[in-house]
């Protein structure tokens, strides 16, 4: 054999191909199973030449070895047959995947056999050239390599000043002559514009994985994906609400949407529903059923007002305090005093007296007034007697409306971006983020807003369909019309649309038509009386104002705050597995919930979870209460598991006290004063008696002492003393003995003092010593 040179260009193949005194092996074929070669040959080999015999030596299965192997060796040749440049041979077993050779050997004389080219006479394969590789099937070169010494390498360049200085020191190598430095220069402006191309797409390769890490991510959409597959919503804010008083002159409809504005019209408002406004309802006054001095006592679900207007159920109702008790003067100083109810029934009655017809109007629990209110009073009067005067009023004609200003429709017509996503920007940027409107919600529930519920309000169609907002497009089925509102720190948002597998794939060249509203944060809370306008004008209106500040605007959650909080997501309990997490869940998740205790029980074929709540204030847990509970766990419990919701079990107290009061004080208002201290009701200063359904809860045990020091703080009481204290209608343990009263898991203690119901509890007050 020659020397085994390894050379960039294989010419000797192309000689032999060109001569035809000598032949050799052209390439090798491994066939079917791997026990068949196929030798091609540069030119017909003795033996048969397309069915005619050929001259020359008949190469057979003596001449041919096969050398090499790994694992598997010693591969024999089982037969060989001719056909006009192909030899075929069939071998006794396929090889492994080491490197394998075919040689043509002269078994007398063990050289090259005669007529063929000693270079050609050998060839290296394998038999595994079929299966699937990720290298380059290409032999490799033997010549080492070599260092290119002429290029200038700095890896270290990564922004605009080292890339161009990288391609100064270049040139200045490769064209030496040049030495023009003057910005000016043509070259030096080609220079420095491909040296901030480099410094742009190296800023591209680094934002790459900077945006790849939650910690590390400096887009707000990039920290928005990551908290999000964290289970982790990011809230982008939410828009204020405020309640608007319209008096008018004659019945004026104000729509769904109507603007109004603040007095330097900086800020704009969207009416959230239809109002009929009435002049009837630009002021009701509060019937006293001919009493003077009255007060509206806090805690209050209902009023008596004068007829005229047309009011009615879902309808929000402003009570304010409109002139002091005790001077009769317009009241502009003091704001508190005036609160929003959203009235459930509205019932017409007529005062026997008198015949007066009068309206008599309820509202929520949790629209309660949280403040006495000051109805009526008398006041005296420099020239004349004194007269009674009207301290506060009710005022209907109000409207709930959102911060933000609704945009003139634009179209989109952004391209699509590298990976064949529709990523429009959104004109003007941030759109407004606002909550769902309940319609039936309670007035104070209006303007308790939380911002990870809002959604944007963005709205776009192509004329064919309209496309929704979602918070993300993971759960969106492949032709859903949705899209995903994606703002940025700067202010500036785009419009993520589907692809065509997570929401439906929008044509970016057909019309698309975007409406939104905005403005919203914080910048929405304005000030009472600051809404005065409403656009477009009208002359039956006389006044527009809101009588109490804006609420509920959030700004967007900082990045910074997503960082610090989305780890910590995954630990957020969104499930019910034990007894405890129904109650926590419960307790923590449900509105108008004080405490919630769960049980789980064998009812013979599966496990039910009972549910016990004790609501705010005491309120009863009536069958819808009951049902919305249920449908609210849904989510939470798990499968094959009953949910039943039950009231706690009352345990109505006895108690009588033995009260000594001092002589400066009649016996009998001593005996009113405990009485209220220890109600269970809302005294008349917005306190709460002592025994309100929200001081006790799940298994509160009833301290004596708490008593004392309340019955002892009455003016004129000096000694007190508890005679009985128990269960009501059982008997009598050890409580007096002890001090405490102890109640069970589930019960929850309660004294309402009514006489005519005594299962509710009993408190009897004897005073003596006073006057």
């Amino acid at each position: 054999m020659s020397t085994p040179y390894s050379c960039a260009d294989e010419l000797r193949a192309e000689a032999v191909r060109d001569a035809d005194t000598v032949n050799g092996i052209d390439y090798l074929e491994v066939i079917g199973g791997q026990t068949k070669l196929e030798v091609h040959f540069l030119h017909p080999l003795p033996g048969q030449v397309d069915g005619v015999p050929a001259g020359g030596t008949r190469l057979n299965r003596t001449q041919l070895v096969i050398s090499g192997g790994d694992r598997v060796r010693d591969i024999g040749v089982v037969t060989t047959s001719t056909s006009s440049d192909v030899l075929t041979v069939t071998v006794s077993g396929p090889g492994d995947f080491s490197t394998y050779q075919l040689q043509l050997i002269d078994p007398v004389t063990g050289t090259t056999p005669g007529g063929f080219d000693p270079r050609l006479s050998a060839i290296d394969f394998s038999f595994k050239a079929g299966c699937p590789t990720r290298f380059d099937c290409a032999a490799r070169s033997g010549a080492p390599s070599t260092v290119d010494t002429s290029v200038v390498r700095d890896y270290l360049a990564k922004d605009y000043d080292s890339f161009r200085q990288l391609m100064l020191d270049r040139l200045a190598g490769t064209v030496p002559d040049w030495t023009e430095r003057n910005p000016a220069d043509l070259q030096v402006t080609l220079l420095e514009l491909l040296a901030f191309v480099a410094d742009r797409l190296s800023y591209e390769q680094d934002a790459v994985a900077m945006e790849a890490y939650l910690g590390s991510a400096r887009r707000r959409v990039s920290v928005r994906r990551h908290a999000r597959l964290l289970g982790y919503r990011v809230h982008e804010g939410c828009a204020a609400r405020a309640f608007v008083h319209v008096a008018v002159s004659e019945l004026t409809p104000i729509e769904s949407g109507r603007p109004f504005l603040t007095a330097d019209s900086e800020f704009g408002f969207e009416a959230l529903h239809e109002l009929q406004a009435d002049p009837g309802n630009n002021r009701l006054d509060f019937y006293t059923w001919t009493d003077d001095q009255c007060v509206l006592p806090a805690g209050s679900t209902s009023a008596t007002l004068t007829s005229g207007g047309t009011l009615g159920p879902g309808d929000f109702l402003l009570l304010e305090e409109i002139a002091g008790p005790r001077s009769g003067l317009p009241v502009d100083a003091d704001r508190a005093h005036r609160h929003v109810v959203r009235l459930t029934t509205v019932t017409p009655v007529v005062d026997p007296l008198d015949g007066t017809p009068v309206v008599e109007v309820t509202w929520d629990a949790e629209d309660a007034v949280p403040f006495p209110l000051q109805v009526s009073s008398i006041v005296d009067t420099r020239d004349g007697p004194r007269q009674r005067v009207a301290c506060a009023v009710a005022r209907g004609n109000v409207v709930l409306v959102e911060h933000g200003v609704r945009m003139a429709p634009v179209v989109l017509s952004d391209e699509l971006d590298v990976a064949g996503r529709w990523l429009p920007v959104l004109p003007g940027g941030r759109p407004t983020y606002a909550a769902p409107y309940d319609v039936s919600a309670p007035a104070t529930r209006q303007l308790a807003l939380d911002p990870r519920v809002a959604t944007p309000v963005v709205a776009v169609s192509d004329g064919d369909r309209d496309y929704d907002p979602v918070v993300d497009l993971l759960g969106s089925e492949a032709d859903a019309a949705e899209f995903v509102v994606e703002p940025e720190d700067d202010g500036t948002a785009r419009l993520r649309f589907g692809d065509g597998v997570y929401g439906r794939r929008p044509d970016p060249t057909a019309r698309h038509e975007v409406s939104y509203r905005q403005g919203h944060g914080t910048v929405g809370n304005v000030g009472a009386e600051s809404i005065t306008q409403l656009r477009p004008g009208d002359e039956r209106v006389l006044t527009v104002r809101n009588p109490m500040a804006a609420a509920g605007g959030s700004d967007p959650e900082p990045t910074e705050k997503v960082r610090t909080d989305a780890p910590y997501a995954f630990r957020i309990q969104d499930r019910a597995v034990t007894e405890a997490d129904y109650g926590t869940l419960t307790t923590q998740r449900f509105p108008g919930v004080q405490r919630a205790a769960g049980h789980l029980r064998w009812t013979g074929s599966w496990y039910t979870a009972f549910v016990t709540v004790d609501r705010v204030s005491g309120a009863e847990v009536d069958v819808p209460f009951e049902q919305d509970v249920k449908d609210f766990l849904d989510r939470y419990r798990m499968a094959g598991v009953d949910v039943e919701v039950s009231a706690p079990k009352p345990v109505p107290l006895d108690l009588e006290l033995l009260i000594g009061a001092r002589p400066t004080r009649f016996n009998t208002d001593v005996e009113a004063d405990v009485l209220d201290v220890l109600s269970s009701g809302v005294l008349r200063d917005g306190r709460r008696g002592l025994f309100h359904p929200d001081n006790f809860t799940f298994g509160t045990p009833v301290y004596l002492s708490p008593i004392y020091a309340a019955v002892l703080a009455v003016p004129g009481v000096a000694t007190v003393r508890a005679t009985k204290f128990q269960r009501y209608g059982e008997p009598a343990g050890d409580e007096l003995t002890k001090g405490v009263l102890t109640v069970r898991d589930l019960e929850i203690a309660q004294l309402a003092n009514d006489p005519d119901r005594p299962e509710r509890g009993l408190l009897t007050v004897t005073v003596v010593g006073g006057r």
